[in-house]
């Protein structure tokens, strides 16, 4: 008994737990099941409400898509284009009949009209656009753009910005730099940049006014283009056809096609054949129409580039190449376009052909054969400077009268060296080092210089000074009193107010 009583005594009363707490401890391991049926909602709520905007996004496009595709829809489309078009930078302005089309793929404007402060300066019927989807990741392909019947009215006039011009803030880059720029960026063209490409741009029965040349002309252009990691790429091709001129007109074309690979190197394959501008050019006593051909052949480094150069002028009238040849004409042209000075050399050698009779009954002479050889050089600081040595070799010369060919006779040589120089004031400064003439009783020999200021004629620093020489040869033929040699010398010299 004591035992027990004892234990009993010395055994504290425990407090009792609170139901909650009791109830609370064997779910306290796990997630609270209010707490996760409510983020269940909001997460469904934001699903459904994404899914919704995507929807209503895609709906409403779609509903706009179809309503730009109806005849309500592309008017309204072509009022909004208007409305923009109505204020264009210089003062100029734009308008458009019609716009059609799937947005997306294509466009097709009807009645575009450029305006200007005095009216309409360009007009087309048709323009249209379609882009290649298909082509991408690789590449990006305007398929088409093209406009039929562009006119060139005149010149537009532009108005000055109303806002000043901002200062250059960065160094201009000069062109090697550009170059330098451009072959960096084809070398490493980004992985994500597809490449670019144009493959057809058109300007059908384009047509030029006589307001903006002298020959005015209706011609067709057919282009392409592209831009890729393998270089610049462009290639284009214009035909005459507003029927001015016979078909069997030489082609009436010009073609060019020009490349530039990531290292800078140039490609230009160029050729005109008769456009009809050759005509303008030639007296009517030609009585034919005639035809030129030119072409330019050339791949080097931009840096130091050389071309060849052939060409011809021909009688269309006449069958066969050599036959119908009035002359020919062939050199090359080599450019240091990227150096401190650009500079630029030339030669050419132009010759007779079978009709050379055609162009000397131009010159009022019956017919012969020549040869003309010409070296230039050009270059540009602070003077531009060229220079040319020129050699002239008439042969089975037919002259017109007896005196000439007394003089004269059949053959005539003439050769001459001569520089010009241009400064940024204005002044000219012509060098004539020589003229050599050589005929058969005639011997002739000059040299001077003409120096022209910036200011005028009149101006005291405008002046000749030119040293002349001519030898008749026992010239008997032409008058008894010229037997043996007779010796003329001249000299002029001094400003041009006091020579007149």
């Amino acid at each position: 008994m004591s035992s027990t009583q004892n234990d009993e005594k010395h055994t504290l009363p425990q407090a009792e737990e609170p139901l909650s707490s009791r109830a609370a401890a064997p779910n306290e391991a796990q997630p609270h099941p209010v707490r996760r049926s409510a983020l269940r909602r909001v997460f469904r709520w934001l699903g459904r409400g994404v899914v919704g905007i995507v929807g209503f996004t895609l709906i409403t496009a779609g509903g706009s898509y179809v309503f730009l595709r109806t005849d309500s829809g592309e008017r309204w489309l072509t009022s909004v284009i208007n409305s923009s078009l109505q204020s264009l930078p210089s003062g100029l302005s734009a308008s458009i009949a019609a716009f059609h089309g799937p947005l997306l793929s294509e466009a097709h404007i009807e009645g575009l009209v450029l305006r200007d402060s005095r009216g309409e300066w360009f007009t087309a019927k048709n323009v249209a656009l379609r882009i290649d989807w298909s082509a991408l990741p690789d590449a990006f392909v305007v398929a088409e753009l093209s406009a039929d019947a562009p006119e060139l009215l005149r010149i537009p006039v532009l108005e000055p910005s109303a806002e000043p011009e901002p200062e250059p803030t960065a160094p201009v880059m000069t062109p090697q730099e550009g170059l330098d720029r451009l072959s960096a960026f084809l070398k490493e063209w980004p992985s994500w940049l597809p490449a670019l490409r144009i493959d057809s741009l058109a300007l059908r029965s384009a047509a030029v006014r006589q307001e903006v040349t002298p020959l005015p002309f209706v011609a067709s252009l057919a282009a392409s283009a592209s831009a890729s990691k393998e270089g610049l790429k462009a290639a284009m091709e214009v035909h005459r056809d507003d029927g001015s001129l016979p078909a069997e007109a030489f082609n009436r074309r010009a073609a060019l096609k020009a490349a530039l690979s990531p290292e800078l190197r140039f490609m230009l394959d160029a050729t005109l054949s008769d456009l009809g501008f050759a005509s303008a050019f030639v007296p009517p006593s030609l009585a034919k129409v005639p035809a030129f051909g030119i072409s330019l052949k050339g791949a080097a480094p931009v840096a130091d580039w050389k071309t060849s150069l052939n060409g011809q002028f021909r009688d269309i009238a006449v069958t066969g190449d050599k036959a119908s040849e009035l002359l020919s004409l062939s050199g090359s042209v080599a450019v240091q376009a990227l150096s401190e000075k650009p500079a630029a050399t030339m030669t050419l050698e132009t010759a007779s052909g079978a009709l050379a009779s055609r162009l000397w009954t131009v010159a009022g002479q019956k017919d012969g054969r020549f040869i003309l050889n010409a070296d230039a050089k050009a270059s540009a600081g602070d003077t531009v400077t060229a220079s040319a040595d020129v050699k002239l070799s008439l042969a089975s010369m037919q002259w017109a009268s007896k005196e000439l060919d007394a003089l004269l006779g059949k053959d005539v040589s003439a050769q001459t060296s001569a520089t010009v120089r241009l400064g940024k004031d204005g002044r000219m400064e012509a060098h004539l080092q020589k003229l050599d003439a050589k005929a058969a009783h005639l011997l002739a020999e000059a040299a001077g210089s003409v120096a022209m200021d910036g200011r005028g004629l009149t101006h005291p620093d405008s002046r000749a000074d030119v040293d002349a020489r001519f030898r008749l040869l026992d010239a008997a033929e032409l008058s008894p009193e010229l037997s043996g040699d007779v010796d003329i010398q001249a000299h002029v010299s001094g400003t041009f107010s006091a020579l007149a």
